[in-house]
């Protein structure tokens, strides 16, 4: 396009917040509140940063490497463990409860489902996973293709 410039949405606002020296955020996600959260990766904590730019982090129960968060229809947050076969919650208060799903499975990648339920994938499984939110319930879904190792999913907006 010569000679034309391409318009695109212009922040009135930006701000930057420190996070805990040493630390290796991974992931963000915008939470209730307005908080944001974001996993540090090889520490066992998941981090939240307020409006006002307080940071609090919090320890998982066991070791673990979140990795991916996302917040979830039931006003928490949902992250992935890593290589422990768990799936961890963390409430706006900070309280962590881990779910496990498998002995060695390796979980990466979270979302919200059409469904309302949380879905995750098995990087060393080869498996896509559904954590349903009502029942407790994990159901596992093969995929066909060997050894895709599934790193990510995303919710298309058909569903």
């Amino acid at each position: 396009m010569s000679g034309s410039a391409i318009a695109g949405p212009t922040p009135s606002h930006f701000a930057s917040f420190p996070v805990p020296k040493g630390s290796q955020p991974t992931e963000i996600t915008l939470g209730p509140h307005g908080n944001l959260w974001y996993t540090i990766q090889n520490s066992s904590r998941i981090g939240r940063i307020t409006p006002g730019g307080d940071s609090t982090t919090f320890r998982t129960p066991e070791f673990s490497t979140p990795s991916d968060i996302v917040a979830g229809p039931d006003g928490n947050l949902w992250f992935t463990e890593g290589s422990t076969g768990k799936i961890g919650r963390i409430t706006t208060d900070g309280d962590i409860t881990e779910f496990m799903f498998s002995f060695f499975g390796v979980s990466s990648g979270i979302t919200v489902g059409p469904d309302g339920n949380i879905w995750f994938t098995d990087v060393d499984g080869n498996q896509v996973w559904r954590f349903d939110l009502s029942s407790g319930v994990f159901d596992r879904f093969d995929i066909p293709t060997p050894n895709a190792f599934p790193a990510d999913i995303t919710t298309e907006a058909d569903g």
